[in-house]
């Protein structure tokens, strides 16, 4: 499989000084923080990881937040801040702590970066649309998706397990 070496759907985009737009270390994207389409794709294909919507503020659903088992939970990182005032002192101090799950997000506009082969976009079209409920397909049109009804979003995530839906939701397309 073939994925884009760096993000493209930004490239006319206003950003801050000459700033390259590229997939960091992390696998996020340096513009919109969004996971790379591998990154995705790994996190989706562990039984453990919960995909659910954004608002449709943008009259499409635009963004997937995704809740994964983080791989290096046994890290110790920063988990938050204690912020306290003594007179006029402010002093912040880092909580320290292990974090074993990550909150993540994906941009559907990623869909449009150029550099997919067919087999990764199908792939990935396949897995969002599994793992959302909203249907993805790529034709002459370009992608597209059909949602049930406007502003759909899979709800209750603790209460879908993957291993549990059938091998093919109705109206949804085929991985190959």
């Amino acid at each position: 499989m073939i994925f884009p070496e760096r993000p493209t759907c930004h490239d006319r985009k206003p950003r801050y000084g000459n700033l390259a737009i590229e997939w960091r270390d992390d696998g996020t994207c340096s513009y919109c923080g969004s996971l790379s389409p591998e990154k995705l794709l790994g996190y989706l294909s562990s039984e453990t990881t919960r995909l659910s919507g954004s608002d449709w503020k943008y009259g499409w659903p635009h963004k997937f937040y995704i809740t994964a088992v983080n791989p290096d939970a046994d890290k110790l990182v920063q988990v938050g801040t204690e912020s306290v005032w003594h007179g006029e002192e402010h002093i912040v101090t880092p909580i320290i702590g292990h974090r074993e799950t990550l909150n993540l997000k994906w941009y559907n506009e990623h869909l449009g970066d150029d550099g997919y082969d067919d087999e990764a976009m199908r792939k990935l079209l396949f897995a969002l649309t599994t793992h959302s409920g909203i249907e993805w397909i790529r034709d002459e049109k370009g992608i597209r998706y059909k949602a049930p009804y406007h502003g759909y979003q899979r709800t209750g995530l603790d209460d879908y397990d993957m291993r549990q839906l059938p091998p093919q939701l109705p109206g949804t397309i085929k991985a190959e």
